[in-house]
């Protein structure tokens, strides 16, 4: 199963954090599926109870996932 953890042990020191998650579809071979973008929120409401700040990055495109987009800004396009 991939996606992420709906916990996490971070260290003390950290208090901010960033989750890129995966644009996907929410339908997959035409059934309702669990996003990255859903695990990736129950992730950080997790983070944010901690007392953390916690921010989750979704590219615009379904899709696309963070390396879409930094390879697009480097070559000068839109991911």
């Amino acid at each position: 199963l991939s996606g992420f953890p709906s916990s996490i042990i971070l260290p003390e020191c950290v208090r901010d954090v960033l989750i890129c998650a995966d644009h996907d579809s929410p339908i997959k071979n035409g059934k309702p599926r669990i996003t990255s973008e859903q695990r990736a929120n129950k992730l950080a409401a997790f983070i944010r109870g901690t007392g953390r700040k916690c921010e989750v990055f979704v590219p615009e495109n379904v899709g696309a996932d963070a390396n879409d987009v930094l390879m697009a800004s480097i070559q000068g396009r839109a991911a």
